[in-house]
């Protein structure tokens, strides 16, 4: 939704967080950037806002080099934003809330926590960034789950299906 707050954390020399679309329900995200470790010499993590949309380009661009997006939302209807992390085969740290739990399997595609828990939410980024082996299997597996069950192939094959299965149940009614 538009008041969704979501991030990318970027492992290079040290960690830095992107904060994107907005500043609204951002607090679980600044507690738990302060409590990510630093690298020696590395006195914070660096901030950088990203106020705007982003065109399409940049915003793939961003997924596909994060090595963890974050989505500590405290409603999220869908989130197609995990789907398109996914996508770029970059694991997911989200709020286990609304639609993300149907998205993000935890342990597999990604870490669920539990929402506005920043010390929770920094153990599961943590956890991920020390890792980058399971970084590369949880966004393998998440682009895998993407084609599998939410591609517009999958969407469609899905929705014919009930289409064939709703056809059958009224010819059965019908003859009844």
């Amino acid at each position: 939704g538009k008041s969704s707050t979501f991030a990318f954390a970027f492992s290079i020399e040290y960690r830095i967080v992107v904060f994107c679309r907005s500043r609204l329900f951002t607090f679980p995200l600044f507690t738990a950037s302060a409590t990510l470790p630093r690298k020696s010499g590395v006195s914070a993590t660096p901030i950088v806002w990203i106020p705007e949309m982003l065109p399409r380009a940049r915003t793939i661009a961003l997924y596909t080099h994060a090595a963890v997006f974050v989505c500590p939302s405290v409603y999220e209807p869908f989130g197609i934003i995990n789907l398109e992390a996914m996508a770029c085969e970059t694991p997911v740290v989200a709020s286990a809330v609304g639609g993300i739990v149907e998205v993000v399997e935890d342990g597999k595609t990604g870490l669920l926590v539990p929402p506005a828990q920043p010390e929770v939410l920094a153990q599961a980024l943590t956890r991920v960034l020390d890792n980058p082996e399971l970084g590369r299997r949880m966004g393998k597996a998440g682009r895998a789950r993407v084609e599998a069950r939410f591609s517009w192939a999958s969407v469609a094959e899905r929705t014919e299906e009930v289409y064939a299965e709703a056809i059958a149940e009224f010819k059965r009614s019908v003859v009844d």
